[in-house]
């Protein structure tokens, strides 16, 4: 009966898992293609002489990324040393 309930434990686990991993891989790839709209649009935005607002766009998307990799790279950190 341990045996039989250790296996589907370890069953659910490696599928929790999994989902985590593609769910992760969608999400970067939806970011990847949301920050290429929005670069391509502040691009089309200083080729159309809109230069205040297509630098505002490039900026803050740019600024918005970086704050993303190193949010998510502290937040990482922390979570090692919490393991450890």
């Amino acid at each position: 009966m341990a045996e039989e309930q250790s296996r589907h434990r370890r069953g659910l686990e490696s599928s929790v898992v999994t989902s985590n991993n593609q769910l992760a891989k969608w999400g970067q790839r939806m970011g990847f293609f949301l920050a290429l709209v929005v670069f391509s649009g502040s691009l089309v935005l200083l080729y159309q002489g809109k230069s205040t607002t297509g630098l505002a766009t490039l900026i803050t998307t740019l600024g918005s990324l970086v704050t993303v990799f190193v949010v998510g790279k502290r937040k990482q950190t922390q979570e090692l040393d919490r393991k450890r």
